[in-house]
């Protein structure tokens, strides 16, 4: 207890205390009143925002009027996200620096969605063919 007190009663050296704030000159100089975006920039990027939220929407009551596997389900989800995703950076005013390593990925990934799709209905077609001369013969 003696210890604690000691500690607690100890003044504060001046070389580990804070300095004043000097005023708010320095904030602006850290944080500027202005937004990144421009007002057409925001409002362009919550257009896009809302466009993928209503396309998202619209291919969720396609898919429920009918039966649809689950990979068709991921495919068209991802593939709505990768499009609101990329028109999203492109709209809300990023440099084509910024974004070539994000338009990468999600080119990637929509080209590993569809090309699985084209080899499974590819492998489909053969299996059908197959079957069919099969029973044939």
């Amino acid at each position: 207890m003696v210890t604690a007190g000691l500690l607690l009663s100890w003044p504060p050296s001046l070389a580990s205390a804070n300095p004043p704030p000097t005023g708010p000159g320095d904030a602006t100089k850290l944080f500027p009143p202005t937004s990144f975006l421009t007002q057409r920039e925001t409002w362009a990027a919550v257009a896009v925002l809302v466009f993928g939220l209503m396309l998202g929407l619209l291919a969720l009551l396609v898919m429920r009027q009918r039966t649809v596997p689950a990979e068709e389900v991921i495919r068209l989800s991802a593939l709505v996200l990768i499009v609101t995703g990329t028109l999203f950076l492109v709209v809300a005013g990023y440099s084509g620096d910024q974004i070539a390593p994000a338009l990468g990925l999600l080119g990637t990934v929509a080209g590993y969605l569809l090309g699985r799709a084209d080899r499974n209905a590819t492998d489909r077609v053969v299996t059908s063919k197959k079957q069919s001369d099969a029973t044939d013969t």
